[in-house]
């Protein structure tokens, strides 16, 4: 992916660098290219969902303290970015901050402000010594400022990119189909999703297929209720480069989710590879969505209506999305420059 000449100065100024508790994320890859700076991504050495986990995650936490502190003693950066959660990831970072006199940003997900890790004792502590706190979207934002008002917080949407991959065809051939992304966790209404496709073929009029990428196993019960149906493929975990192709082939591209305020990365991928989509009906997918989608409330019967309306209007969406990627491209652009002039003059 080819970096931003336009960052290259302002990125000069002070040393960066990213550091990410959990596998490869496409928010932290891209930003810390912008910034041309370095990133860490430190994986899990005890899978977060097995058993083991609930016993011996103080070990990973060890380990990924550890390589955090060493990583940060060899680069000396004068700015270091963390995301969270994990809450500790920017409370070790922090530490050499405070050693280093430096300046730490995080990287805050959504859940970053819902417990347990809200809960976890400093932590709010590291947020207002932070010198911003990132946020995805402006509803949310606004929503912590009222509640946490001694902290930084400040407006940074996912980056709007053109995703690149090889040049060789999806795995397996499939006709015109809906590209559904899930991650099958809680917070997706998938059973409500799959319902709603369970109405749409009982009409029959249109020749369409359901690809499911994501790992079914979080969600096995619900795997095994829809793996046989008619027109729906699981996929499960796709390396990335396999990803993008499916999403660029898609005829749309389904992403939903039960979060009022949440900016769905596979929703702004969507946006990048100028294919529409249908997404939840929320203030904050209306306001980025105001065109090239389809919003949906998340029950079976709307959802069966929004893929009705996406295919009726499949064109009209297509050349809406291309308009809408140019806007949003050029809006991160000024958010961002803005994010510059802030640490910048530190």
């Amino acid at each position: 992916m080819k970096r931003n000449k336009n960052y290259t100065n302002q990125a000069r100024i002070s040393k960066k660098v990213f550091i990410i508790w959990n596998e490869y994320n496409r928010r932290p890859d891209v930003l810390a290219q912008a910034l041309q700076c370095e990133s860490l991504f430190l994986k899990h050495i005890i899978n977060n969902r097995s058993f083991a986990w609930k016993y011996l995650f103080w070990i990973d936490y060890l380990n990924k303290t550890f390589r955090t502190l060493v990583f940060l003693i060899q680069r000396k950066p004068d700015i270091v970015l963390a995301q969270s959660p994990p809450s500790f990831c920017p409370m070790v970072c922090l530490v050499y901050c405070k050693i280093k006199n430096k300046i730490l940003i995080t990287d805050g997900h959504n859940n970053a402000f819902e417990s347990p890790w809200i809960s976890i004792p400093w932590y709010k502590k590291v947020l207002r010594k932070s010198k911003a706190v990132l946020v995805h979207n402006e509803e949310l934002a606004d929503l912590l400022k009222q509640k946490y008002k001694d902290i930084n917080f400040f407006t940074l949407p996912d980056k709007i990119i053109s995703l690149q991959s090889p040049n060789h065809k999806p795995i397996k051939k499939f006709g015109r189909y809906f590209f559904v992304v899930a991650s099958f966790a809680s917070d997706e209404p998938l059973a409500e999703l799959f319902e709603g496709i369970k109405l749409f073929m009982a009409d029959r009029k249109y020749d369409i297929e359901f690809i499911i990428t994501g790992n079914y196993r979080r969600n096995i019960k619900l795997y095994n209720l829809y793996k046989k149906m008619h027109k729906i493929t699981f996929l499960g975990y796709v390396d990335d480069t396999y990803y993008i192709d499916y999403l660029k082939n898609a005829f749309g591209v389904i992403a939903l989710s039960k979060r009022p305020m949440v900016q769905q990365c596979a929703a702004i991928e969507s946006l990048g590879v100028e294919v529409p989509l249908i997404t939840s009906d929320y203030p904050t997918n209306r306001r980025i969505f105001r065109k090239g989608a389809i919003l949906t409330k998340n029950n079976p019967r709307d959802i069966k209506n929004a893929i009705n309306q996406y295919i009726s209007k499949a064109s009209r969406l297509k050349t809406e999305i291309t308009q809408l990627k140019k806007y949003s491209q050029a809006e991160w652009e000024e958010n961002f420059a803005l994010f510059l002039s802030l640490i910048d003059k530190s």
